[in-house]
């Protein structure tokens, strides 16, 4: 009746959602990018980001 779920298929579908999610996360950079350059805002930098919050390789 019910088929067990081996760790591969876990692990695939796994990396599938992984994977969309990167992409999503992607267009939304470029998205987010593109309407600064439009707009003139200059926004931070990775960099800039972790030393204002005192990222977790500060150590």
């Amino acid at each position: 009746m019910f088929k067990a779920i081996t760790m591969e298929e876990r692990l695939q579908k796994a990396e599938t959602t992984n994977r969309a999610l990167r992409s999503q996360l992607d267009q939304s950079v470029a998205q987010t990018a593109y309407v600064a350059m439009m707009s003139g805002v200059d926004l931070p930098t990775t960099e800039t980001t972790n030393m204002a919050e005192g990222g977790e390789n500060d150590e």
